[in-house]
């Protein structure tokens, strides 16, 4: 009988767990040239590892991303697409950004369209009523040369599994917890966020993320990151060292409250809004 019990117990959690849960379906789109040529490097498999990584973190706030290889992984033709988006002051931007929200709109309207390039460098999105999808490279074309514990990294170089989840962030309004800012005139005054912040206001949009001098000035060797406190120009910090919006790469990734209240906020645009499930 108490066997019984909890099983009902148990169940009932689950349903209402389940029940609580946002469930956002992507559609991985596998670039191409033009001409067919340059094929992104991407397999559905691949998608899968970085959907689950990106549900570790999402999932402590109530989000799961999911990814059905049968029906959601189809191919597109597209040169300017399949190259690295610009820099958000390149002329081609504005380009760019068009071709993508064009075919964004032409895609299944209840999933959230992540294109993966064959040409490499970082992943890219942004927020609600600027860009309607993400950008990403291919798997095998990523690369954090930092082991974990239980992982070392051959030649050097670990795929970037924690990738696709940042660029979930921007998607959905957040800004990076740190500024561009030369190592030599940081401080605590201009390291809290984005100055172009995806709000109205002067940092990363959020309050509950420290002052963060960035990963280039603040480096690790490994993605099990000790923590605590670095000195930095003269200036001491506490970095949010495992925070997915910052490029730390420490693990285990969190989103902080204020963080999941931008997101919460951003899902009301109406272009995030019919991506739910």
């Amino acid at each position: 009988m108490k066997t019984s019990l909890k099983i009902l117990l148990w169940l009932l959690a689950t349903t209402w767990i389940s029940a609580c849960t946002t469930k956002i379906p992507i559609v991985a789109v596998q670039l191409m040239d033009d001409d067919g040529t340059n094929r992104a490097p991407i397999t559905p498999e691949e998608v899968h590892q970085w959907v689950d990584h990106a549900n570790k973190t999402w999932g402590k706030k109530g989000y799961k991303f999911k990814f059905n290889e049968k029906k959601d992984f189809i191919q597109l033709y597209s040169t300017v697409l399949n190259t690295q988006p610009p820099d958000n002051d390149d002329p081609a931007w504005e380009f760019y950004r068009v071709n993508g929200n064009f075919i964004a709109m032409l895609l299944p309207s209840n999933r959230l369209p992540v294109f993966f390039r064959q040409r490499g460098g970082a992943g890219w999105s942004w927020g609600p009523g600027d860009t309607n999808f993400v950008s990403m490279p291919s798997y095998t074309n990523t690369c954090i040369s930092k082991p974990s514990a239980n992982k070392p990294c051959p030649a050097g170089c670990c795929p970037n599994n924690t990738l696709l989840s940042h660029e979930l962030g921007h998607f959905y309004g957040l800004a990076h917890t740190f500024t561009d800012t030369a190592c030599s005139a940081v401080t605590l005054n201009n390291t809290n966020g984005d100055v172009n912040g995806q709000l109205p206001v002067g940092d990363d949009d959020v309050h509950d993320t420290p002052p963060d001098p960035g990963a280039a000035c603040a480096p690790t060797t490994s993605l099990d990151c000790p923590g605590g406190k670095v000195v930095v120009n003269g200036t001491t910090f506490e970095p949010p060292w495992k925070n997915f919006m910052t490029y730390h790469d420490c693990l285990p990734e969190r989103i902080s409250s204020d963080q999941a209240g931008v997101i919460k906020l951003s899902r009301k645009h109406p272009w995030r809004k019919r991506l739910e499930d």
